[in-house]
């Protein structure tokens, strides 16, 4: 669904006119697509998959976001979106699936610009490098087979060649811009609507500077290269092809020059990743098992090389109605072979899928949820396999859902939770204090009957101690995942410095396959799967400066412990 949000316009104070006259556009239209993606594969043709626009209006005190265009797009040429994508972006595939193909967006976009008189005349886009609107939108227009695009596409400001003028800097990427102005980063890097916003204030902190924006010239469409090597000078050039014409005419025994590297070859298979550590008997707590690539015709494949690696036990992540029945099918398929480990599930809805659940549900005559009694009846039916409620909690990160429409969510499932006696198994992100809002609410509502809370905060990513803490103190487990690998900035790292502070009674251990491939794997396999689970402990045992053997060895029996698994 697309979003549209807009202000009126307030009168401009005699102060700011001058200002104001200063600017040759009055309104600036921050946009940056987020497209189909693979890390080592170029998908022909990419197709926007996110397509976000901020409107400034540079004729107002303060310069501020007076409308707003954001939908996500449903690909077609490549429908299933790659991990490496979803791990990038945070766009899940159950998002793109539900949204209008591109066709259809760009109708609406359309009338976005006509419903707020947005023209080449008044309005100039501002993107954060060239590819948006030279490369991206060309492809994407002509894969969807669209001739007409408005003239106010067709040109626009380069948001690094603009902080380059005014600074004299090569400030190249959007954190760095930020950093530049001392701003905060706003959300998700990698997330289309955030990193408009973010652009946004990069663009208002120029505004405040009396910085005028210009359509960037075509002589600079195209982003310099970094560390280009100087052309040699004329004399030296033609020296150095009498040398090489010599050279190749000449019989004498003169060393032949080295002969070129040959090319690397694109798109080549990696090398098998080495195998899993000894650990003893594993569990994967969380793995993602009804998404691709895992299918009925590659999941034997999968499940074998898991029990290979002693993986004894795999929890299946149920995070809507569908995807839960999905992971109770697969429970019942796989489960009765020695080849395999054994198979449980949890049964909920994510966070991301709280607004789309909540536009499904009904009432009964009571003013109960009808969706909640069908997920009871779910866990229920099938008690020797579902062995949690959830995955639920909140996401205020991405948003995908209203806060309002996860919160109600969120409370269902705890409440439904306490009434079977089940462990939860949850999901926060960025949404810390009103997480643990809802769970005291929750406990306080129960606690006359002595019931409260438990279970399991799943692909644990805080980075400071008051919040793991709390989490614990709320009677918690902790789940890790190769998260706790990624020793990129705004990644793994934090969550490394705290993660030794976990008591080893509450430590659980996860792939959430397929995504957050761990990054202590050398060479990296393309896909994380549950068979790599050993590759989480191992950095877990560095962290805690113990053996290998004892991180398992407690993860196993916490989990078995927590969700009466069979070992």
């Amino acid at each position: 669904m697309s979003i549209f949000r807009s202000i009126f316009s307030k009168p401009i104070s005699r102060s700011f006119t001058t200002r104001m006259t200063s600017q040759l556009y009055r309104y600036l239209a921050v946009l940056d697509f987020e497209a189909t993606c693979d890390e080592n594969v170029r998908l022909r043709p990419q197709e926007i998959i996110e397509f976000p626009t901020c409107v400034i209006d540079t004729s107002l005190p303060n310069f501020p976001i007076v409308n707003t265009f954001h939908t996500y797009v449903r690909p077609v040429h490549h429908p299933v979106l790659t991990r490496f994508c979803t791990e990038l972006t945070g766009i899940q595939q159950e998002t793109v699936n539900a949204a209008p193909t591109f066709p259809e967006v760009w109708t609406q976009f359309l009338e976005f610009l006509a419903s707020n008189s947005l023209t080449e005349s008044n309005t100039l886009f501002v993107t954060c490098g060239h590819w948006d609107l030279m490369t991206m939108l060309p492809t994407q227009t002509k894969a969807s087979r669209i001739k007409d695009v408005p003239a106010v596409l067709k040109q626009w400001c380069n948001l690094k060649v603009a902080v380059k003028n005014h600074t004299g800097k090569d400030i190249r990427g959007m954190p760095d811009m930020l950093n530049h102005f001392n701003l905060p980063l706003i959300g998700r890097h990698h997330s289309g609507i955030d990193d408009s916003r973010n652009i946004a204030a990069v663009a208002q902190a120029l505004l405040q500077q009396n910085y005028v924006f210009a359509v960037t010239p075509k002589n600079t469409q195209a982003a310099p290269p970094r560390n280009k090597p100087a052309a040699p000078a004329p004399a030296a050039a033609a020296a150095a092809a009498v040398v090489e014409s010599v050279a190749v005419s000449s019989t004498s025994t003169a060393p032949a020059a080295a002969p070129e590297p040959a090319p690397k070859k694109k798109n080549q298979p990696r090398a098998p990743p080495p195998p899993p550590p000894a650990c003893g008997p594993l569990i994967d707590i969380g793995a993602n098992l009804s998404h691709h690539p895992f299918t009925d015709e590659t999941l034997p494949e999968y499940l074998r090389r898991a029990k290979e690696a002693n993986v004894v036990h795999i929890m299946i992540t149920g995070t809507s109605l569908k995807s839960s029945k999905e992971a109770i099918r697969i429970c019942r398929k796989y489960n009765g072979s020695n080849m395999y480990p054994h198979l449980t599930c949890t049964v909920g809805v994510h966070p991301h899928d709280a607004t789309r659940s909540l536009e499904h549900d009904s009432k009964d005559s009571n003013g109960d949820s009808l969706l909640m009694k069908e997920l009871e009846g779910l866990i229920v039916g099938n008690k020797d396999i579902v062995v949690a409620v959830g995955e639920c909690g909140l996401d205020f990160d991405r948003n995908f859902s209203t806060p309002a429409d996860q919160e109600e969510m969120f409370l269902m499932q705890c409440r439904l939770s306490v009434k079977l006696g089940m462990p939860l198994f949850l999901h926060e992100r960025s949404a810390h204090y009103k997480f643990l809002e809802v769970v005291l609410k929750v406990n306080a509502e129960y606690q006359l009957d002595e019931k409260k809370l438990f279970g399991v905060v799943h692909c644990y990513t805080g980075e400071t101690e008051e919040h793991l803490y709390a989490c614990l103190g709320a009677g918690f487990h902790i789940g890790i995942t190769g998260w706790v690998t990624d020793e990129r900035p705004g990644r793994g790292s934090g969550l490394a410095k705290i993660c030794s502070k976990i008591p080893l009674d509450r430590l659980m251990i996860e792939t959430d396959a397929p995504f957050l491939l761990p990054r202590n794997i050398k060479p990296a396999p393309k896909v994380c799967e549950p068979a790599l689970v050993g590759h989480v402990a191992v950095k877990l045992a560095e962290l805690y400066e113990m053996s290998v053997q004892k991180i398992a060895e407690a993860s196993t029996k916490n989990a078995a412990e927590l969700f009466k698994l069979k070992v």
